[in-house]
């Protein structure tokens, strides 16, 4: 599947651990400041609790990433709850794919 090759795409944020896709290895550097280790093209961080979630929620997104729209708690359902209810302020981006090859980029 096609990914834009200089954005942290959120996979998973809703579990017990948050999931990042990511290409150009150069970005990975700041995410290893927010506790992320590398695992093949993802970065996985465990999460504690929700106010853990909320805080990691605020940092990818200072950083532009990119939360996937999807099914059953996606990463773009959840930040949209988070922002409905004023846990999360500001704007963010989604990403959706409409076929293998291509994707849509959102700003909300």
């Amino acid at each position: 599947m096609l990914v834009p090759s200089d954005k942290i795409i959120v996979k998973d944020i809703a579990g017990n651990t948050a999931v990042l896709h990511i290409e150009d290895e150069s970005i990975g550097k700041g995410l290893v400041r927010l506790g992320f280790k590398k695992d093949g093209y993802c970065f996985r961080r465990p999460i504690s609790d929700d106010k853990d979630r909320v805080k990691l929620i605020e940092d990818l997104t200072e950083k532009g990433a990119l939360f996937s729209k999807g099914r059953d708690w996606s990463p773009s359902e959840l930040i949209e709850y988070y922002h409905e209810i004023g846990l999360v302020k500001g704007s963010y981006k989604t990403i959706a794919w409409t076929s293998p090859s291509e994707y849509l980029i959102e700003d909300h």
